[in-house]
């Protein structure tokens, strides 16, 4: 089936990056890797009669101003693309598509999976150090606590007993 571009509207335009009177064919517009992916789901649409929903990217990158900051945020253009066929007799006689742009949402979730990343790299990171912080501590406090011993060791050894005697004071050893 040849796939002929029957009706579009001014937003494939905007979203392709097509000059409107310019078509071209569509697979120009597709990233390469996902060519396959797209040809599956053309084919089973054709063949089964069934409708189907994936997602793509196209060549064009994808740019937006983050609200928040007012800086520009860069990325793929990514489509969710419903396909659907129109049929006679259960044949497939044409598709329909409607396309959705989800750059942003896709560029979101991957800025919160790098942020999840960095994440569990610092608790990574904190943990080790805790754990390093903790060994030098344990070992201080038990040398601290040898010392200690040591020290009264030679308090004691040193030390000498005052008795009180009928005739006064009388030192002597432990």
């Amino acid at each position: 089936m040849p796939f002929i571009y029957l009706l579009t509207l001014q937003e494939y335009y905007r979203l392709t990056g097509v000059l409107y009177g310019q078509e071209q064919h569509w697979h120009h517009l597709i990233h390469d890797d996902d060519l396959p992916i797209i040809a599956g789901h053309l084919t089973d649409c054709q063949k089964e009669a069934k409708t189907s929903t994936f997602q793509y990217r196209l060549k064009r990158p994808w740019s937006s101003i983050d609200n928040s900051t007012g800086l520009t945020i860069h990325g793929e253009t990514w489509i969710s693309c419903l396909l659907f066929p129109e049929t006679e007799d259960g044949e497939c006689v044409r598709m329909a598509a409607w396309l959705t742009d989800i750059s942003l949402q896709k560029w979101t979730e991957q800025a919160q999976s790098r942020r999840l990343e960095e994440a569990l790299e610092l608790k990574r990171q904190r943990e080790n150090f805790i754990d390093v912080s903790s060994t030098i501590g344990f070992s201080l406090h038990y040398c601290q606590a040898k010392v200690l011993i040591l020290n009264l060791d030679d308090f004691v050894s040193s030390s000498y007993c005052i008795s009180y005697t009928n005739n006064g004071y009388r030192s002597s050893p432990w």
